[in-house]
């Protein structure tokens, strides 16, 4: 396959997904991962696309906040890090509140203590705290749908409605 041709796949994926990955890539063009690599450099200089661990996403204007599938996938081994520390501070029966971001996303599956209560903002926090039993409660307001947050005057309202053991943020 031509490099051109490469370049315009990828870019294609890139339009369509907002990221792409460097494996999935390589499955994809098979070609090996240097090759992709290399392409994502000359495309990154062209500013077509900015390189990010293992992959590469849409550029952003500065006002443009990226999506929870593009943080996701930025700097992951710094986040897990952090989540695991993070979870790890959490004690049974405290309640606590879980910001939309994330990292605290990437602590989900770290959080041991039991009967604990969470409030979060994070729509895409609720499945995996209900798969672990946890009583949960979310927040009301404007759903900002690039960030899956809830937001607003009526989730601060909502937010001053509880007392927190801890905050995660």
């Amino acid at each position: 396959m031509l490099t051109t041709e490469r370049h315009h796949l990828i870019l294609q994926q890139l339009h369509a997904n907002g990221i792409v990955k460097v494996q999935e890539l390589v499955n994809q063009l098979q070609t090996s991962e240097s090759t992709i690599r290399r392409d994502l450099v000359i495309l990154e200089k062209e500013q077509k696309l900015r390189r990010v661990h293992g992959g590469a996403s849409l550029i952003r204007k500065r006002k443009d906040e990226p999506s929870m599938g593009e943080k996701s996938i930025e700097n992951l081994e710094e986040k897990t890090s952090i989540a695991k520390y993070a979870a790890s501070l959490i004690e049974a029966r405290d309640c606590v509140f879980l910001d939309a971001g994330s990292t605290v996303y990437q602590m989900l599956p770290y959080i041991e203590a039991e009967h604990i209560t969470v409030v979060t903002n994070g729509l895409n926090h609720l499945r995996a705290l209900l798969e672990k039993g946890v009583d949960t409660y979310l927040l009301g307001g404007f759903i900002k749908p690039r960030t899956e947050a809830t937001i607003g005057q009526t989730a601060i309202n909502n937010l001053k409605k509880f007392q927190f053991d801890k905050c995660v943020i």
